[in-house]
């Protein structure tokens, strides 16, 4: 179980993932274990990502997971990676959380374009969208070709505590919620088009230069994998 937090560098909370147990009706407590990114820029707040291995007494796979700062305030989260009707797509595209002046017409270039050269599907962050691009996104969503989640951040971090609107954070979420959807996925704004000059389109480029190679198997016997 994965969280993503934002954090006062040198204020890290401490947190406890609680599993309950289907047949068994107990609760097996978890103490998270935290990951601090690289990508603060020097700014007030960091990014961490909290860790809670599920225990081996777990006899089910969790949909929902109870997350605490102390044991008497628990707020439930929903576990992403076990939703029904998940996307089984080839080529998907994470955009960093939209703001700031954006035309209509940009974002249908955006996306018709992008799907031309291979893209199935895409995943934006609202920031701060004007209602045109909502009603936009809206209609692709109908369609089952856009994802949108919102991008909420808190009143008192202001523009200077955070690194582009938690840019980098945003990147891993919708990298964690891909991982099992898509074959592929790139990162990149709504003005970037990635261009195959000799394929047809991306995945056909990418089928001809990515390969899995194991180059080492780790103390549990997993498979380290390497794309080349």
């Amino acid at each position: 179980m994965r969280i993503l937090l934002l954090s006062l560098k040198k204020t890290v909370p401490s947190l406890t993932c609680l599993f309950k147990s289907a047949s068994k009706q107990e609760t097996f407590a978890v103490e998270a274990s935290f990951y601090r990114h690289n990508e603060s820029y020097q700014r007030r707040f960091a990014y961490f990502i909290a860790s809670c291995v599920l225990p081996q007494r777990l006899d089910n796979i969790p949909f929902f997971v109870n997350i605490s700062a102390t044991l008497a305030e628990r707020s439930e989260i929903r576990s992403i990676g076990d939703e029904k009707g998940r996307i089984q797509k080839k080529y998907g595209i994470c955009i960093p959380p939209v703001h700031g002046e954006i035309s209509v017409g940009n974002i249908i270039e955006f996306l018709e374009l992008t799907q031309i050269l291979g893209a199935s599907h895409f995943t934006f962050y609202d920031l701060s969208m004007s209602e045109s691009v909502r009603n936009v996104l809206n209609y692709y969503q109908d369609l089952g070709l856009v994802s949108v989640f919102p991008w909420n951040l808190p009143l008192y971090i202001g523009k200077n505590d955070l690194y582009y609107f938690g840019q980098p954070s945003a990147i891993w979420e919708c990298l964690f919620r891909s991982m099992r959807h898509f074959d592929f996925v790139a990162l990149h704004d709504l003005d970037e088009f990635i261009v195959p000059v000799r394929h047809e389109n991306i995945t056909a480029l990418l089928g001809t230069f990515i390969r899995k190679t194991i180059v080492d198997t780790d103390q549990n016997g997993s498979h380290l994998i390497s794309a080349s």
